[in-house]
């Protein structure tokens, strides 16, 4: 995969990452009843920044190593993104937030969201390479 595939990739990655933040605060401020937890928008940027570094990192190992150990590399990114996740929701779990249900549902629900984003975008690039 050249560069410039890479590069669009990311861009489309980041569109979609966008789209993903608009729907979750348009659900957010027009069902603010169900869905409302203090600093809970703090969860896309999150996972935007874990899975675009993941993306980034496998890519440029497969890069050098031509799909030599690829799965391993993706295990340890998948446990690094949870170890980070669960350092961002320790806050939470320490305070004991009222909210603490409601932030943890929207959390995962966004994780695997996210989680299939990057694998759709990982099986794209293990295709062009």
């Amino acid at each position: 995969m050249t560069s410039k595939e890479q590069f669009k990739l990311f861009i489309n990655f980041s569109f979609v990452a966008i789209l993903i933040f608009a729907v979750h605060y348009f659900l957010l401020f027009y069902f603010r009843r169900y869905f409302y937890a203090p600093n809970v928008l703090w969860i896309n940027p999150f996972l935007f920044v874990l899975s675009f570094f993941s993306i980034l990192i496998i890519s440029l190992i497969l890069r050098k190593n031509r799909r030599k150990n690829i799965t391993n590399v993706y295990m340890f990114t998948i446990l690094g993104k949870i170890i980070f996740s669960l350092l961002f929701l320790l806050p939470l779990f320490i305070n004991n937030s009222v909210f603490k249900k409601e932030f943890v549902i929207q959390f995962f629900i966004f994780y695997f969201v996210y989680l299939i984003i990057e694998l759709f975008c990982l099986i794209k690039i293990t295709k062009n390479s």
